[in-house]
């Protein structure tokens, strides 16, 4: 949310804020680095890489480039042309991604073993 906070406002003292508020956030959540894939790592899921972002935006920020800042952080949404926040997939739920899919593939093979147990001519 302070992200596209950040990239809305038109004051760069705001837009820095709601990034160093970003910043503390993640870094309180340890989310600075790692990857939230759990199969194919891609540089969409790096945590590592959408950090240091952040970082690259503040410090244009302090350059006095907001504009610059913004399209760090942001990109243009190619048919409606306003910026759109990119956060990694499954970020809400790191570290335990795994263990969510675990539970996922466990609860489905459950389900169809029951099904099949269920449907099994007597």
């Amino acid at each position: 949310m302070e992200l596209k906070r950040a990239v809305s406002t038109s004051s760069r003292h705001e837009a820095y804020g709601f990034l160093e508020k970003a910043k503390l956030f993640l870094q309180k959540k340890k989310t600075t680095s790692g990857s939230t894939s759990i199969v194919f790592p891609t540089d969409d899921d790096d945590l590592g890489k959408w950090y240091n972002n952040i970082t690259k935006a503040q410090e244009k920020i302090i350059s006095g480039n907001l504009l610059a800042a913004k399209k760090v952080i942001a990109e243009r949404h190619p048919f409606k042309g306003h910026l759109v926040v990119h956060i990694p997939h499954g970020v809400s739920a790191y570290p335990n991604n795994l263990a969510f899919a675990c539970w996922g593939v466990f609860s489905l093979l459950i389900a169809c073993a029951s099904l099949v147990f269920w449907i099994q001519p007597k």
